[in-house]
């Protein structure tokens, strides 16, 4: 799962599935989030979710910092972007597949 390692903007989504701390969704406007709250959401409950600061997540591919990847909401990776993944913010260091990837997440 990926983690908040610093706290910046935050919306409220109405969850459509069961929703848990730390899962990586796309918000009403496109923009990747992070679950943030401290117990699962169920349907029909608000979650609260940021999306802005920086998370760490399970890199799916070798990746060079600076780039522009994606989230791959399904197996909850970062990816390179133009895959089947949503744009998520910028690499912040390399990274090799199956390591942590740091990301600034929509910067």
């Amino acid at each position: 799962m990926a983690e908040f390692v610093s706290e910046d903007n935050v919306v409220r989504l109405t969850a459509v599935s069961r929703l848990t701390c730390g899962q990586m969704v796309i918000v009403p406007d496109g923009r990747v989030g992070l679950v943030q709250n401290g117990k699962p959401v169920e349907i029909g409950q608000v979650a609260s979710v940021r999306i802005r600061g920086f998370i760490v997540a399970p890199a799916a591919a070798t990746m060079s910092a600076g780039a522009t990847v994606a989230a791959h909401i399904v197996n909850q990776t970062i990816i390179a972007t133009g895959g089947a993944g949503t744009d998520a913010g910028k690499l912040l260091y390399d990274v090799t597949s199956g390591k942590d990837a740091y990301v600034d997440l929509n910067p």
